[in-house]
């Protein structure tokens, strides 16, 4: 390990209830070139540099960042502003040592409280493998599998506990949300929320303002393409999904999920839908 590091504190392993990681108590170093790190990058933050053992002792915000390749954390805490710190692992040497200081606003810190797989993975998905089987599956990949969700930040010990968790926290969340995604997709998110609540606080009422559903513009063909269309599958192995489609009250899902077993005669049986997994396949 390099002599220039200085411990200045220790993972709290109960961290590890709102990360990804079961990392074990052990000191978090500093070294030297933090300083150095911070004055090139963040100079207007150096004067933070010293609150990092009270950071580490009791931080406000956990969370990952999702970009980062490597095991990592970053904590927040509220001082005169919200100063974030990113922790990582160094591989070679298994140690933590502070990588980064810098400040963050106020939306970025709140962005993410909706997020309850950030905030807390162990109690949502373990809820999600109950109640999976009677979910929409569409409804439970664009809440849990978000490629860009809107933030990165979650609560840690000022509101991270599911039991101080406010309607007002919630709202605020779900406005931020709600300027980089779909209404669908909010309302899917503030749905899982809702059932988790319900799970752990059934007498907690949420009475969320929700983004207004948006009307789809649907394209009606008429019976000239529809008519070049079949010509243009007749005789491939598109020809009957089509048929189906455009003469049937079958959805896109329950075709791809057709198979001959649901045939009989002329009577076809539709009992299965196909979706597009967390994978995207």
């Amino acid at each position: 390990m390099n002599d220039k590091l200085t411990a200045i504190g220790k993972y709290n392993e109960d961290f590890n209830n709102y990360l990804p990681y079961n990392i074990k108590s052990s000191n978090i170093f500093q070294s030297s070139g933090l300083e150095k790190h911070i004055i090139k990058r963040h100079p207007d933050c150096l004067k933070y540099i010293g609150f990092i053992p009270q950071i580490i002792a009791n931080p406000d915000y956990i969370g990952i960042n999702p970009n980062e390749k490597v095991t990592s954390f970053e904590l927040v805490k509220c001082i005169s502003e919200n100063v974030q710190i990113g922790i990582k692992l160094d591989a070679k040497d298994n140690y933590l040592y502070v990588a980064t200081l810098h400040t963050i606003t106020d939306s970025k810190v709140f962005q993410i409280i909706h997020r309850l797989l950030f905030l807390y993975p162990k109690r949502t998905t373990l809820w999600l493998q109950q109640k999976n089987s009677r979910l929409e599956t569409g409804a439970v990949r664009s809440t849990a599998t978000q490629k860009k969700p809107c933030s990165r930040t979650a609560p840690s010990r000022k509101s991270g506990y599911i039991t101080l968790i406010t309607q007002e926290d919630i709202q605020k969340a779900i406005n931020i949300e709600a300027q980089c995604h779909s209404p669908r997709t909010v309302r899917n998110s503030h749905g899982l929320i809702s059932a988790v609540m319900r799970v752990y606080r059934p007498n907690f009422a949420l009475n969320t303002a929700l983004p207004k559903k948006v009307r789809p513009e649907i394209y009606i063909p008429s019976d000239a393409e529809i008519k070049q269309l079949l010509s243009s599958v007749a005789g491939t192995g598109m020809e009957l999904p089509v048929l189906l489609a455009a003469f049937g009250p079958m959805r896109r899902g329950e075709i791809c999920a057709l198979s001959s077993e649901d045939i009989s005669g002329n009577i076809v049986h539709v009992c299965k839908n196909m979706v597009i997994n967390g994978d995207r396949e």
